[in-house]
């Protein structure tokens, strides 16, 4: 089975269900009002979590489906899923083709993560943190990942790489070039990277001080399909993503 990559191209929200001329209406409206496409964004993300949170506080089946997370006793937390369910998996995401997806716990992922101190085995996140502003939530995530890890327990973060696009673009002998020969005007590839819905494009050092902020005391880098501990060695395959991605553990 192909493995999905990042949010599902049709999700619960009610922008994403929006035909052609509902889009072409929103948009003439934005630019009547001379909104930036930025700060349209936020708004509609904004309003999709004051959604989420609403919809979640009256549910029954989040309710239900929250407590028989919790309840678990080998919890295995993928952060930040998108497309990518793992079977054997509590996946959690902000969005899903249904805001009452059996398969996906809805969560707005900027509030504290509702498990237990010390309940959780292990934890991946695959391309979810750099969608996070790193000092308003970014930290705050990785905190709580610590705060819910078991003491032994391990997170295995995989986010874009912003060395390696910069190495590329000062080297066009750079194997990543190799990976993307559509990619065109690096400058450009570069923001579509950086700017596709992202917060802040990481490196190993960002990304290594941030963990050991968050409480972590071991971490390591390492490349795509390789780690020392196999209960999260579960990279996404697709050749494109691990040419331009950062991959780290850290234990508890």
């Amino acid at each position: 089975m192909v493995r999905g990559i990042h949010h599902n191209a049709l999700n619960w929200s009610l922008f994403s269900r929006l035909g052609h001329r509902g889009r072409h209406i929103l948009a003439s409206v934005r630019k009547k009002m001379k909104v930036s496409r930025e700060t349209a964004g936020v708004l509609r993300y904004e309003f999709e979590m004051i959604w989420l949170n609403l919809h979640n506080a009256v549910s029954v089946n989040h309710s239900r489906k929250l407590r028989a997370a919790v309840a678990q006793d080998n919890i295995r937390l993928n952060i930040g899923c998108g497309s990518d369910v793992l079977d054997g998996w509590i996946n959690i995401d902000s969005f899903a083709p249904s805001i009452n997806a059996a398969n996906v716990l809805l969560l707005d992922l900027r509030a504290p993560l509702p498990f237990r101190d010390g309940s959780v085995a292990c934890v991946y996140t695959e391309h979810f943190l750099e969608h996070l502003d790193r000092y308003d939530h970014g930290k705050q995530l990785l905190r709580e990942i610590h705060r819910v890890l078991r003491p032994g327990g391990v997170v295995r973060v995989i986010v874009p790489d912003g060395r390696k696009l910069l190495e590329a673009y000062f080297d066009q002998a750079h194997p990543l070039r190799a990976a993307f020969p559509e990619a065109g005007n690096w400058m450009d590839f570069i923001n579509v990277i950086a700017r596709g819905g992202h917060k802040y494009l990481y490196d190993a050092n960002v990304l290594l001080s941030d963990l050991r902020e968050a409480g972590f005391s071991q971490f390591d880098e390492c490349q795509a399909g390789e780690g020392k501990h196999p209960d999260v060695l579960l990279d996404n395959p697709d050749a494109q993503r691990r040419a331009f991605s950062l991959y780290v553990e850290a234990l508890k």
